[in-house]
C-alpha cells in the first residue's frame, strides 16, 4: 500500500504547458549552488541550477520548466526544510531535528520531551528549541502551530545576522506585456520566498481562519517578553500552511501474520516547509518523484524531460489511484484550485468492455421517457456510484446512465446493470478486506488450546476472506477493461492473502497479474512498478526460487535507483537478498553470471 505525500499549492491555477509557454516571454535560473550548510539567507537550498528555470505568467503563477533535457532519474533538486517539526506520536522513536528513527535517543539538556540521534542533530536544534525547551505550550500546541513559530524564530534569526535592512515582503515583480512578470535572475529560499507563497486566506473556511487567529493570539500572549510574535504575520503563515506544508513520510515495514511476510507502507513523521519545491504546480501524472532522507528532500525526474517542458508534482490524487470526479473534489476542498492538467481534460472513458471482444463500450445517450436527456457520462455515474452509498444518488446516476454497446460486435448493454454489478463487486471486496483485516488482528497468544483457536478462526476468516476476492475478481474481470486500476486492486489483495499463508508461489502469482494492469497506469519505470516488482522478488525469494528472485531484484533496483537513494529502506532491503542468493549461487553452481 502505497500512499503519495501531499504537497503544496502554489499557483491560483493550471494551465497547459504548451498554453504558458506561447505567453512567456522570461525565465531566470534558480540557485545553481551547493550549500553544505542553511545559510543566512536561506533554508540550506541545493539546485541543479542549469536545469530548471522558474517562470511565471500573471494570471496562473509562477511555475518550473526544464531549461535542458532531463534524463529520468536526474536530480533536479535537493533542499533541506525552511522549517519542520517531527509529528507527536513519532516524539519517542525519532529525532526531533533530522526525524531519523533511532533506539537510543539523546534528550535534551534543558527538558525531557525532546530527543535527538546524535550531539550534533542536538545542537543544531538549538536555534529554535532553545526558545522552546522549558516552554510546555510547545508540548501540547498543534503541529501547525508550532512549525510556524519555527518560520517567525528563523526569521529572526536571519535578521539578526544578516547585514542587510530587515526582511520585509518581496516586492512585486514588474509587470511585462503579455501579462508577463519579470522574475529575478536568482531564487533565494529565505523568509522572503516563504512569505511569497499564497495564502488563500479569503477562501479558506472561516472556522479554520477563526482557529488560526485565536492561536496566533494565544501564542503571542504566552510568548511575550521571550520572543515577539506579529500575529497578523502569524496567522498569514497559518493560512499559508494550510495548502504549502509538505508531509515527510519514511517507509515503514510491519510483519503480517506470517514472520517472513513485511507489508511496506509510508508513514506520515513530519511536516516541513520548502519554498524551492514549493514552485512546484500540480499535474495528476507528475514527471517528477519526490525522496525523503531525514529531513532533506530531493527531487529526480521520474521520465525524460525536454527542455522547455513544465516540472511538475502530484499534490496526493494521483491519476492511477483515483478517478477524475475524485481528484477534482480533492484538490478543491484541500487545495482551492480546479485542475486543468492533461489528465483532467481528457474525456473519462467508459470503464466497462464487452463480454466478447474486450474493447471498450462506447456510450449512446438515449433521451428517458417524458423527460429531457441527461448530459452526465457514463464515467461519471460510474464514479458517482463507486463513491457514494446513498441511494438516491444511487438512482441518480443509473437514471443519467446510457446505453453501451460495443464498436466491434455491435452488442448492446444496460449500463445501469453493469453500474449495479459493479456494486456488488465492491461490496465483496470491501468484506474481503474486513476479514482480513480481524485475521490479522486475531491473536495467538493464552494456553495452548486458545491459541489453537485462534489459529483456527484465523484460518477460516483467510478462506472466507478469499472467497469474497475470487467472487469480486471475476466480477471486476468480466465487467472492467483490461488495465482498469481495480482489477490490479484485488489481484494484489489476494495475493496477500497467499502471502500472509506462506503460499509464496501462489502469491507471486498474482502479484505478476498486477503487475500487468500497474505498468499500464503508472508506465514500467515509475516508483509504483519498482515497489511491485520488489515485493515480487521478495515472494519469489521466500518461495525458494532464486534465479527468477535474482531478476526481479535487478529488475526493482533498476527502477528505484533512478528514483531513491541508495539509503532507501526498500532499496536496502534489495540488497540484502541479493548478497544472500550470490552467496548462495558461489556455494552450489559458481558466480552468478549477472555479476
Amino acid at each position: 500500500n502505497h500512499t503519495h505525500p501531499a504537497p503544496p499549492h502554489t499557483g491560483p491555477g493550471n494551465t497547459t504547458t504548451s498554453q504558458r509557454a506561447s505567453r512567456v516571454i522570461c525565465a531566470a535560473l534558480l540557485a545553481g549552488c551547493r550549500v553544505a550548510e542553511p545559510c543566512v539567507r536561506g533554508g540550506g537550498v541545493c539546485v541543479v541550477g542549469w536545469l530548471v528555470g522558474l517562470m511565471a505568467v500573471l494570471s496562473a503563477g509562477r511555475f518550473v520548466v526544464a531549461t535542458a533535457p532531463v534524463d529520468a532519474g536526474q536530480a533536479l533538486l535537493q533542499e533541506e526544510p525552511y522549517a519542520a517539526v517531527l509529528l507527536r506520536e513519532h516524539e519517542a522513536s525519532r529525532c526531533h531535528h533530522c526525524f531519523r528513527a533511532s533506539i537510543a535517543l539523546l534528550p535534551c539538556d534543558g527538558c525531557s520531551w525532546a530527543r535527538f540521534c546524535s550531539a550534533s542533530c542536538r545542537h543544531e536544534a538549538r536555534c529554535y528549541h532553545a526558545l522552546e525547551c522549558r516552554l510546555h505550550m510547545f508540548r501540547i500546541a498543534p503541529t501547525l502551530l508550532v512549525l510556524c513559530l519555527r518560520i517567525l524564530i528563523h526569521r529572526n534569526l536571519e535578521q539578526r545576522q544578516s547585514s542587510h535592512s530587515p526582511i520585509d515582503s518581496p516586492a512585486r515583480p514588474a509587470a511585462l506585456p503579455g501579462g508577463v512578470a519579470r522574475l529575478p535572475d536568482r531564487f533565494d529560499a529565505d523568509y522572503a520566498a516563504v512569505e511569497s507563497l499564497q495564502s488563500h486566506m479569503g477562501e479558506l473556511p472561516p472556522s479554520f481562519v477563526a482557529e488560526s487567529v485565536f492561536n496566533a493570539v494565544l501564542a503571542s500572549r504566552i510568548l511575550a517578553g521571550r520572543m515577539q510574535v506579529d500575529v497578523e504575520r502569524l496567522v498569514h503563515h497559518l493560512c499559508q500552511m494550510r495548502t504549502n506544508v509538505y508531509a515527510i513520510f519514511s517507509l515503514v515495514s510491519s510483519p503480517s501474520s506470517s514472520s517472513s511476510v513485511e507489508q511496506l507502507s509510508q508513514q506520515r513523521i513530519a511536516e516541513a516547509v520548502y519554498p524551492s519545491a514549493s514552485l512546484l504546480n500540480h499535474a495528476c501524472r507528475p514527471n517528477i518523484t519526490l525522496d525523503y532522507t531525514g529531513r532533506t528532500l530531493t527531487i529526480r525526474a521520474a521520465q525524460a524531460i525536454a527542455a522547455g517542458d513544465e516540472i511538475c508534482n502530484c499534490y496526493g490524487p494521483h491519476v492511477g489511484h483515483m478517478g477524475t470526479k475524485q481528484r477534482q473534489q480533492m484538490l478543491r476542498t484541500q487545495y482551492l484550485f480546479e485542475c486543468r492538467c492533461a489528465c483532467c481534460s481528457e474525456a473519462q472513458p467508459v470503464p466497462f468492455a464487452c463480454g466478447q471482444c474486450r474493447l471498450p463500450l462506447q456510450q449512446q445517450h438515449l433521451p428517458p421517457p417524458g423527460g429531457a436527456l441527461q448530459q452526465q457520462s457514463l464515467a461519471e455515474s460510474f464514479e458517482t456510484i463507486t463513491l457514494m452509498a446513498d441511494e438516491t444518488h444511487r438512482a441518480a446516476a443509473d437514471a443519467a446512465a446510457a446505453t453501451l454497446s460495443c464498436p466491434r460486435c455491435a452488442t448492446h448493454y444496460d449500463a445501469a446493470q453493469l453500474l449495479r454489478e459493479q456494486q456488488l463487486a465492491d461490496q465483496m471486496f470491501e468484506r474481503g478486506r474486513q476479514l482480513m483485516q480481524s485475521a490479522a488482528a486475531a491473536a495467538a497468544d493464552g494456553t495452548p488450546e486458545e491459541a489453537a483457536a485462534a489459529d483456527s478462526q484465523q484460518v477460516d476468516q483467510l478462506n472466507l476472506a478469499l472467497r469474497c476476492l475470487d467472487k469480486c475478481s471475476s466480477i471486476r474481470r468480466r465487467l472492467l477493461t483490461n488495465f482498469h486500476k481495480d482489477i490490479a486492486e484485488v489481484d494484489d489483495a489476494i495475493a496477500q492473502i497467499y502471502a500472509s499463508t506462506g503460499d509464496y508461489g501462489n502469491a507471486a502469482v498474482f502479484v505478476r497479474r498486477a503487475l500487468l494492469v500497474l505498468e499500464q497506469l503508472f508506465g514500467p519505470t515509475s516508483t509504483e512498478i519498482g515497489h511491485e516488482r520488489a515485493k515480487l522478488a521478495q515472494l519469489l525469494f521466500n518461495s525458494d526460487n532464486p534465479l527468477e528472485a535474482m531478476t526481479e531484484i535487478e529488475n526493482a533496483r533498476q527502477i528505484l535507483n533512478k528514483h531513491y537513494g541508495p539509503d532507501h529502506e526498500t532499496l536496502r532491503e534489495l540488497q540484502q537478498m541479493r548478497s544472500h542468493l550470490l552467496k548462495l549461487f558461489e556455494q552450489t553452481v559458481g558466480p552468478y553470471w549477472g555479476t
